[in-house]
């Protein structure tokens, strides 16, 4: 589960990093992938407005978006990052390398 969360934040880094160069492909790029999330039944409309900041693409975008992808999600990555490797060492799934004397 803890993988499927990274993918989920990776994929998550790649769509609010698209639109930082600010240009027509990015812009647009964006309103298609903030449309399909808005394509969600009865929450749709919410997750949209809260991704744009508003009804349309904005600077208030641009600022949500660089935040999510410079603070956020790297935030959250790293916390995943180490929850995964304590698992993996928990689990027995890789061991520390012995010292050689």
């Amino acid at each position: 589960m803890v993988g499927v969360g990274l993918l989920i934040l990776t994929l998550g880094m790649g769509f609010t990093g698209y639109l930082l160069p600010w240009d027509q492909k990015a812009y647009w790029a964006t309103t298609v992938g903030t449309s399909i999330a808005g394509t969600v039944p009865w929450v749709g409309p919410i997750i949209q407005k809260a991704l744009r900041g508003g009804p349309e693409l904005s600077a208030l975008t641009l600022s949500r978006f660089f935040a999510a992808h410079i603070w956020m999600i790297p935030a959250l990555l790293g916390g995943a990052i180490g929850v995964h490797l304590f698992l993996i060492i928990k689990h027995g799934e890789s061991q520390f390398p012995e010292k050689q004397d």
